[in-house]
Parts: structure tokens; sequence; C-alpha cells
């Protein structure tokens, strides 16, 4: 009898671990449905809706934008204006003109990001905000003309303890049938939007302290989180939302898009983001810059070591993140460090596709 006590005991605990994964299964579908459920319920209802539901947090959602003609046809030529230095941060601009036989146009824009600050010891600055995105398809006619501007990046980047925390530079259409059609650039300054929208989490307090002692908190500048974590505090770990996790999570900025096109035509469009970043030990942290249209996946994520000092070590130049509107990357100061720098934006894009 104890034998079979024991192999029930066995049992029951395999039974219980394929039971909690069932369940975790189970809830995982239930949320894939409702998405798939809100978006037929967007395409139904009208466009007002279906602009607010695109949102950094949501880019399970972006296939929902249309990328080509609702005749079935497919664009087939296309032009891109962006930098193409190393550099990834200038601006640029050029003038479309309809070529002949081309009758819709599909404009897409991406404003610049942000540039990140300088941290002092010990502290970490933030990811720069990313910049907003724009898209719509309308008739066109040839021989017209569009100004294509793609916005310019902070030319600068800051460094140790200096904060940059100016704003990326909007990209923007111009031209028939475009009453308006401008992406923003990134939101340099991430205090503001986090304190504003009060996410909850310790890390966003009022001012560069702690009562605790054991949060992480960001400075009103917006660019430099003051590190206040004992090695015998237990900071969270990835992916965890807790307060005593010191979580930023994924939110919207202030960057947003106007996309007002001609009638029967309509316009699409993703807010810019701050991006996700937490406490992972009293010498690490973990940052994950927010997805980029037309991506969907993060784009770029990693943790910070003392030794690891990130920011300029980060540039585009240096091959890092290439990404039109993607913020300057983060940086880590501590153990007496006093040569780290922060990192510049990416520079916006402009992009036409058209059908002949």
């Amino acid at each position: 009898m104890a034998a079979d006590v024991l192999t029930y005991n066995a049992l029951n605990e395999v039974y219980k671990a394929n039971r909690e994964k069932l369940a975790v299964g189970i809830a995982s579908i239930a949320i894939q449905n409702d998405l798939c459920q809100y978006a037929v319920n967007l395409k139904q209802t009208n466009c007002d809706d279906l602009r607010q539901a695109m949102s950094p947090r949501h880019p399970e959602l972006w296939g929902l934008i249309p990328t080509q003609p609702n005749n079935g046809s497919t664009f087939n030529n296309g032009l891109k204006v962006c930098n193409t230095d190393a550099g990834f941060g200038c601006g640029t601009e050029c003038t479309w003109t309809v070529p002949a036989g081309a009758t819709c146009a599909r404009f897409q824009a991406w404003g610049a990001g942000a540039g990140s600050g300088a941290p002092c010891c010990c502290g970490v600055s933030p990811i720069g905000g990313s910049g907003a995105y724009a898209s719509a398809i309308i008739p066109v006619t040839p021989g017209d003309t569009y100004i294509l501007c793609a916005g310019c990046a902070y030319c600068c980047w800051s460094q140790h303890n200096g904060t940059n925390t100016a704003n990326g530079c909007p990209s923007y259409v111009s031209g028939p049938g475009i009453t308006s059609f401008i992406a923003d650039g990134g939101i340099g300054n991430e205090f503001c939007m986090h304190k504003t929208r009060c996410v909850p989490a310790a890390i966003a307090c009022a001012a560069c302290y702690s009562p605790m002692w054991t949060y992480e908190c960001l400075c009103d500048s917006g660019d430099n989180y003051c590190h206040y974590c004992p090695a015998a505090s237990t900071c969270g770990s990835m992916g965890s939302e807790a307060k005593d996790g010191g979580t930023l999570p994924v939110i919207d900025s202030c960057a947003g898009f106007t996309a007002t096109v001609a009638a029967g035509s309509t316009g699409y469009g993703i807010r810019g983001a701050h991006h996700f970043m937490q406490v992972q030990s009293e010498v690490a942290f973990c940052i994950r810059h927010a997805p980029i249209y037309p991506g969907g996946a993060c784009c770029c994520h990693c943790c910070i070591h003392t030794n690891d000092r990130q920011g300029c070590c980060r540039t585009a130049s240096q091959g890092y993140m290439q990404i039109p509107g993607a913020g300057g990357w983060a940086g880590f100061a501590c153990g007496g460090q006093n040569t780290n720098c922060a990192d510049r934006g990416r520079m916006g894009m402009v992009c036409v596709s058209w059908l002949t």
C-alpha cells in the first residue's frame, strides 16, 4: 500500500505540473483570441479606433496598417529618403515627381530618435525616445511633385554627467492630396512622461532620491537614474514589473503623428515610445528598445554591467542599432568611471512606393 501512495504522489506531481502548463497555454490562447477579435472589431468600426490601436506596446496589431492598394495590385517601385553616412544621424530631403503611369502611392515617415544622456556615478541613462511613424496610401497624378523630408537627430552626444534631452526632428511629406503628414521626433526627456502618466514603478519618483533606498530613481533631468540598491536587497528580475523590481515598462510617448490626406484615403500611424528598463542587480541594468515599425519584435536588448558602459560604445557608426527612428543607446557609470558618454538618436526616414 505504501508503494501505491508513493506512486500516486509522484503521478500527482507530474499531473500538477502538466495542469499548470496547460493553464498557461490556455491563458495565452485566450489573449491571442482577444487581440484577434479586437482587430476584427476595429476593422468593422471606424478608422479613428484603428488609429488609436496602433501603439509601440501592441506590435501584434501593426499588421492592420494597409501596405498595398485595396484593388489587389502591388506597389512595384520605391524610393527611400534618409541619411546614408555611417553616423546614421543627419536629415535629408528631396522632391519626388510622380512618374508617368503612376496612379497610386504609399507614403511612410519615421521621425528621428532622441539622444540619450551620460549618467553620473553611480547611475544609468535610459534609451532615448523613439520617433513616431506615419503611413498613408493616396491617389497621385503624373507630374505632381511632393517634398519628402527625413528629420535629423541631435548632432552630438554628451560626455560624463552631461544631459542630452534634445528631441529628434520630425519627418514629413507635403504635396497634392496631403493636408498634413508628419511623424514627430522622439522625446528626449523620459521623466515627465512616466511621472505624468502615473506609471506604477518606484523608479519614476519625484526626485533623485528614494525613501526606501532600495529602488531606482529617475532624476528630474529626465536622462539619469540614480542607483540606490544595496547588495543585500533584491532588485527584481528581467520581465517583472513588480515595485521592488525597479521597472519601467514600454509606454507611448508624446511623439505623435498626423496623417490627414485626400478624401477617400486614410492615414495611420504609431506613436513614439519610451523603453523598457529594469534593475537586475546592484551592478547591472537590463534595457530593451521598444519595437519600431515594421519589425514588430523589440529591435535591441541587453544588460549593462559596470564594466560595459554602452552609450557611445554603441553608436550607429560602430554598427549598432542602425534603425531609423531609434533612440540613442543607454549608458552606465559606476566604480569611479568618468569617461562614459551618451549616444545620439538615429535619423528619420521617408519612403514612397508607387504603382505603375
